[in-house]
């Protein structure tokens, strides 16, 4: 098995965020390790082993004079489309928001689904209208990065330097790798406005799509800021011995 690597990236207002996201989903043993993509050299928090950072601040990929890059958008969500090539030793990668909590271990299903001629899985966002093909939510997405080195990664980069989208990096994936999109449960990314809404005992990741400022009113966010990195990481060993278990009995 490959290693499980899941990337969040923010600026520095979302540092926290990303913080409190990844304990949710260490906790229940959704990555092996995980990577924030920062505008830093050194992050403001202490982080355990399996947490690293990069700063991406200087990055070449996106023009600052391209239409995107200054949106009302963070230019930080553009990084995802170019994972690809910042990972180029990885065949597959998580990218989740910071405002996504994980809130069962059903997330490890997430790292076995056969992605073969899929560029990304990822949850339909119902809500969006007029569109004649499904539209994905980028909130939570398992990237093919395989595929995504085929030129489609070039493709996407080079339409976004280029042309101007509502919603950045989303709207150019969508576009660019249309029919080739592994649709995923909504439990896996339960958005607030999608249609029909995800019972609340069924949802895996819970997406609130807000504002950081707004996040510390929940109390899934609460309960994951306050555990400490040492019991988040002991918990993911013993989730970990215990999925290891029930494979070894299939």
């Amino acid at each position: 098995m490959h290693d499980r690597v899941a990337v969040y990236a923010g600026t520095r207002n979302l540092y926290h965020d990303m913080v409190v996201a990844a304990k949710s989903l260490l906790y229940n043993n959704g990555a092996d390790r995980v990577v924030f993509l920062t505008e830093d050299d050194t992050f403001p928090e202490a982080l355990p082993a399996c947490v690293t950072c990069r700063n991406v601040s200087n990055q070449t990929i996106f023009s600052q004079n391209g239409p995107n890059y200054r949106s009302r958008w963070s230019y930080m969500v553009l990084m995802r489309a170019a994972l690809a090539k910042l990972f180029p030793d990885l065949h597959r990668i998580l990218h989740l928001d910071h405002d996504t909590i994980v809130r069962k271990p059903d997330v490890a299903r997430l790292w076995d689904y056969d992605l073969s001629g899929y560029y990304f899985a990822a949850v339909e966002e119902k809500q969006i209208r007029g569109r004649q093909h499904p539209y994905y939510n980028f909130g939570v997405v398992m990237q093919n990065l395989d595929m995504m080195r085929d030129g489609t990664v070039d493709v996407i980069i080079n339409s976004i330097n280029s042309v101007r989208f509502d919603y950045c990096e989303q709207d150019a994936a969508n576009s660019v790798c249309r029919r080739h999109v592994l649709e995923l449960p909504p439990a896996f990314n339960a958005l607030p406005f999608n249609v029909p809404q995800v019972p609340e005992l069924d949802v895996i990741i819970k997406h609130y799509a807000t504002r950081n400022r707004v996040m510390s009113i929940y109390s899934d966010y609460l309960y994951y800021e306050r555990i400490p990195w040492d019991q988040v990481i002991t918990r993911k060993a013993e989730r970990n011995g215990i999925e290891r278990s029930n494979v070894q009995k299939r």
